[in-house]
């Protein structure tokens, strides 16, 4: 009697093991499968062919290519690395936002709970005539108005209408 009861709780506690086994691997697995909704041909395009020593291709960035680089890097940033996001807004921007709430509540609205990224809908370009910094005005898909001001390659400020 003693024999069955041991065998019965063995089994029981093997079949418990199991089933926690199950669970850890099917859940490491749907993580591991999580794609985020951008794609890396937004942000770089790979060469066609190896490209020889000293050897280059003339490339020509279009405005529409500039808007759309600025914009995906922005977005990603406020979805991946929300510090380094608030880190590219401008003086006005952080007084209005002046902490990584209220932040966080703008990046929420943004993004409609985060489970949607922002798509560009218009763009207008121009120049600020004091500082000579290009000024890229940008207005997505759900009516946010996003005004970038670039200082330099990938170096910019952004403020929020």
């Amino acid at each position: 009697m003693m024999n069955k009861n041991n065998r019965v709780v063995t089994l029981a506690v093997i079949l418990i093991f199991a089933a926690i086994g199950a669970y850890v691997v099917i859940g490491s697995r749907i993580h591991s499968e999580y794609v985020p909704n951008y794609q890396l041909e937004d942000f770089y395009i790979a060469p066609s062919r190896k490209m020889g020593i000293n050897e280059y291709k003339p490339a020509s960035v279009t405005d529409e290519d500039m808007v759309i680089t600025y914009f995906n890097t922005f977005v990603v940033c406020l979805i991946e690395d929300m510090e380094r996001a608030y880190g590219h807004l401008s003086e006005k921007g952080r007084k209005l936002y002046p902490n990584m709430l209220s932040f966080r509540i703008l990046v929420s609205n943004l993004t409609d709970g985060f489970t949607e990224l922002p798509r560009i809908d218009s763009y207008e370009m121009s120049k600020d005539k004091d500082t000579d910094r290009q000024i890229i005005k940008i207005s997505d898909k759900n009516g946010h108005i996003y005004v970038f001001t670039i200082e330099a390659v990938m170096k910019y400020t952004v403020d929020f209408e």
